[in-house]
Order: structure tokens, then C-alpha cells, then sequence
């Protein structure tokens, strides 16, 4: 098969194919606008090459850029910009690899990027590392934990903001109705923003509720949430939808949120 990432207007005409790879895309991101009026996209893939992966992995993710101009149309060939490998030790069993979310700083110089590697159910890492538009290199954010909700994204003022469990839950189909995990343990995802130069501060603290990241609005006065705890009956399994990109995980039983950035 050959997945796309296609471009179009703002009406939704105009539709271009950016790039195109036999791998699984798994999470894409656009710049802002470049002086030169040039867009960067920034796609993921997942990859079983052993080219790419290490000796061990069974995929690992790669972070690739394609340029295009303000029709939408690639002015050069996509290009690798990193490879991010698992975040077990490599003595550790075999273990995918993929990049859930992406997305571009305000001045278009660094992509966030949400990583999760797992080879069971019960064994999930998760990370969140920013990426150099430019180098490759790769800075860490979030260090490698066990954390399912683990979600993160550039503000339009170059804040950070992300998604994290108040305590480490390593089972990765659980950032879903957090509050009856465990009855002796206080699970709850809670937001967090990291502002330019200086420590991450905990956003949120929300008895009952347990917040997993979205986007923050264009005016960077709201971060948009989805609640993953369960209501009525109905199980919201907006994160596992997100990993997945599958709609056997519905997001349609969820309550949402605006939370104040400040």
C-alpha cells in the first residue's frame, strides 16, 4: 500500500500529494508560514527496515520533511531528518516503535514530537523529545516513563504544553477511566506547560478528572482536553483513538474541556 500526505486549500480544493511512502504514517505536522512563504511538513513513518532500526527493534520511527510552497506543492524531494529508536534499553525483549503527534514551533526552527515504544500490553514507554527542523538533533522534553496519556504541543507563543500521568501506569490501553484502576491508587492525567527557559509547571490539578492533551487555541488563551474517565457507562477512549488512528476506539463518549492557560 502507499500512504499520502496531501495537501489542500483552505476550502478543501487544490489537493496535492506532499509525500508518499510504502510505510504506515503515523502523525504529520505543517510550519508556520517561512519568510520565503514556504510550509514545512514534517511526517512520521513507522519502519520495519533494518536500515533504520537497531539491531532488536521490531520498528522504529522516523521523522521526515518535505517542503512545499503556498499552493501546496513540493518544491524538492521529502528528506530523513531523524530516527528515533526505542526508548527500552537495548538488553531489553524486541519493541515497536512510533511517533503519535508532531508539531512545529511558532518560529517553524523545532518539531514536538510524542514517541511510544511498547512490546507488550503491560510494557509501554513514552517520551517526548524536540527535534531540530533543520539538524536532526534531538533534545528531550518528557524523559522516557510509563505513561499512556503522555500527549505534548507547541503553543502559538512557543510554550509547551503536554499530558501526563501523576503516577507512572505502564499498561498502555489503560489512559482510559483512570479512576477505577485501582482503588488504593490515585491515577490522574494532568495537564502541564513548560514556558521558554524555564521548568515545566503543572497546569492542572483536577480531582475526578484526568485530562489528555489536544491543541491549544490560536490566541493561546485555551488548551482543548478530553476527559478520560468514564461516565455513565461509556468508556472515552479518545487516547487510544489518537495511538491507534482506529475508530474500534471510539471518541464520541468523552466530555471535552477548555482549560485556562494561565
Amino acid at each position: 500500500n502507499t500512504n499520502k500526505v496531501i495537501t489542500t486549500d483552505s476550502q478543501g480544493d487544490n489537493q496535492q500529494t506532499a509525500a508518499e511512502t510504502e510505510d504506515t504514517i503515523t502523525a504529520v505536522g505543517i510550519s508556520p508560514p517561512k519568510s520565503e512563504n514556504n510550509y514545512d511538513i514534517a511526517y512520521a513513518t513507522e519502519t520495519y527496515s533494518e536500515e533504520d532500526c537497531t539491531v532488536g527493534e521490531v520498528s522504529c520511527a522516523k521523522i521526515n520533511k518535505v517542503t512545499v510552497n503556498s499552493n501546496g506543492t513540493p518544491t524538492g524531494p521529502s528528506q530523513p531528518l531523524a530516527t528515533i529508536n526505542s526508548l527500552f534499553e537495548p538488553n531489553e525483549s524486541s519493541s515497536l516503535t512510533r511517533a503519535t503527534n508532531l508539531s512545529y514551533s511558532p518560529d517553524a526552527q523545532n518539531i514536538l514530537a510524542t514517541i511510544f515504544s511498547w512490546n507488550t500490553q503491560e510494557n509501554l514507554l513514552s517520551a517526548v523529545y524536540q527535534i531540530n527542523n533543520n539538524t536532526g538533533s534531538k533534545t528531550t522534553i518528557v524523559t522516557p516513563r510509563s505513561d499512556p496519556c503522555l500527549n505534548a504541543g507547541y503553543a502559538d507563543n512557543g510554550n509547551i504544553f503536554y499530558s501526563m500521568l501523576n503516577q507512572e501506569l505502564a499498561y498502555y490501553l489503560n489512559c482510559q477511566d483512570l479512576n477505577n484502576i485501582d482503588s488504593e491508587v490515585n491515577f490522574q492525567s494532568d495537564i502541564y506547560v513548560q514556558k521558554p527557559g524555564q521548568a515545566p509547571i503543572n497546569l492542572t490539578n483536577t480531582e475526578n478528572i484526568s485530562e489528555f492533551f489536544i491543541d491549544v487555541s490560536s490566541d493561546n488563551k485555551f488548551v482543548l482536553v478530553a476527559d478520560t474517565n468514564t461516565y455513565d457507562g461509556y468508556w472515552c477512549n479518545y487516547a487510544l483513538n489518537f495511538f491507534f488512528k482506529d475508530y474500534s476506539y471510539w471518541p464520541f463518549d468523552c466530555s471535552y474541556y477548555l482549560v485556562n492557560t494561565e
